[in-house]
């Protein structure tokens, strides 16, 4: 559970430290890795009574979460970036994937298959599958996603073109 809090900063710290070594600065992300150690020690140190094993995971997502916004703090030093709006998007991308994700879990909860077979789990499994991602697509509408508009537009071509040559 603490580890998966550590998720996005993950991902988040390993882009933005990609982007350092393409402008061949590899000091930067190792003097930011240098202190997130002296932070985790300090944090273990502090929670292990604690939570016993729970302390290494929780501190772990904290240095991750420093590590990364370090990065990205410095990151704006060299280059223009408008993290509100990534932000937003995210903000957007969450909403989205929780309304389609609960939806679906009560779809799925009360769709009672008993003792039938793998044959009918299958189906209810590709349903769902389709469920989910036709909600996604609808809730990125509402809340008005950049790249489903984006997928919507250059589908919208796509046709036009077939319906084009047709012709």
């Amino acid at each position: 559970l603490f580890l998966s809090l550590a998720i996005l900063p993950y991902i988040f710290r390993d882009t933005v430290t990609r982007i350092f070594y393409a402008f061949n600065d590899s000091r930067t992300p190792f003097l930011v890795a240098l202190s997130s150690v002296v932070i985790k020690f300090i944090l273990n140190a502090l929670l292990i009574d604690k939570l016993n094993i729970g302390a290494i995971t929780l501190s772990t997502s904290f240095v991750t979460l420093f590590n990364g916004a370090m990065l990205g703090f410095l990151l704006r030093k060299k280059i223009r970036l408008y993290y509100g709006k990534y932000f937003k998007q995210l903000t957007k991308m969450i909403m989205a994937s929780l309304a389609s994700g609960g939806i679906s879990l009560l779809v799925y909860k009360f769709w009672n298959l008993q003792n039938s077979g793998a044959g009918p789990l299958l189906i209810k499994t590709l349903v769902m599958c389709i469920l989910i991602f036709v909600l996604y697509v609808l809730f990125g509408a509402i809340f008005k996603i950049d790249y489903i508009n984006i997928l919507y537009q250059r589908l919208k071509h796509k046709v036009r073109e077939k319906l084009v040559g047709q012709r």
